[in-house]
């Protein structure tokens, strides 16, 4: 007879989390360090919860839930939860979704988003509790073997990794601040604190920061790309590239990236970056 508790979640079950979303969603590059940090360096603020489900000793499911404290908006929340396939349909994630659904409304919630793949039990345990689809977001996967090396930057730009700025990473900050609220989402970032954006993205140990590159035009921060690394696997990912509006429509986004990959294929000897 198999058992399944649900219990709320602490710092330690974190790697047995890891090695869950790894395995359920396979486009994902994470390690046990990388979520953990991530875990660690939530705000008090957001009032996130977590919980998981057990089955005879095993972690079969994970739920988080709490306010976007990166938006400006008042109410605005996330929510998130993954059972593993061969443990769906047993009610566990309708018992995860009613405890994380209860607290939402305990801190207010107005609008919620929530991530899923596009299967369809996904969709239809979302419809079922009221969400509807408002955008999609598609992952490419890259064999770096096959892309060819990149341009010389122009005479005006230079490239400087993420390395070059350890001792002052203020200038990646700021250039972080004002191309981020540009990303459609259903909730825009806001403003995010400087001390919490060092710890929990310049810090985070999984950005490598010799792959991880900022673009200067004439000696000014215009864009970077942000490369993650799981070694372990030898897969990466972009995390996130973007360009100050006054410099956009000039090729530097590709540009920025193109190099950074290229630094992956030779400094992580990487097999494929996905983004």
């Amino acid at each position: 007879l198999r058992m399944t508790a649900i219990r709320p979640a602490s710092l330690e079950d974190v790697p047995a989390a890891s090695r869950l979303l790894s395995a359920v969603e396979e486009d994902r590059v994470l390690t046990a360090e990388g979520m953990l940090h991530f875990v660690r360096t939530v705000p008090e603020r957001a009032r996130r919860v977590l919980w998981t489900a057990e089955e005879d000793g095993e972690l079969v499911a994970w739920a988080t839930a709490g306010l976007t404290w990166e938006s400006d908006e008042a109410g605005d929340c996330f929510g998130s939860l993954v059972v593993h396939p061969a443990h769906r349909r047993r009610g566990v994630g309708t018992a995860l979704w009613e405890r994380l659904d209860e607290h939402l409304g305990a801190i207010g919630a107005r609008r919620v988003n929530v991530l899923g793949r596009d299967e369809p039990d996904a969709h239809r345990f979302a419809t079922a509790r009221g969400f509807h689809e408002t955008s999609r977001v598609r992952m490419s996967r890259l064999d770096l073997t096959t892309l060819p090396p990149p341009p010389e930057p122009p005479d005006d730009v230079e490239l400087r990794p993420f390395t070059a700025f350890a001792d002052d990473p203020r200038p990646v900050y700021e250039l972080d601040l004002e191309v981020s609220p540009d990303i459609p989402l259903d909730q825009p970032v806001g403003h995010v604190p400087w001390d919490e954006w060092l710890e929990r993205y310049w810090r985070h140990p999984m950005v490598d920061h010799e792959c991880s590159l900022v673009l200067l035009v004439d000696g000014v921060p215009a864009s970077f790309t942000l490369l993650v690394a799981a070694h372990d696997s030898g897969r990466a990912m972009t995390g996130m590239t973007g360009t100050r509006r006054a410099f956009r429509g000039r090729g530097l986004a590709e540009l920025v990236k193109r190099h950074s990959l290229a630094r992956a294929i030779t400094g992580l000897e990487l097999p494929a970056v996905e983004k």
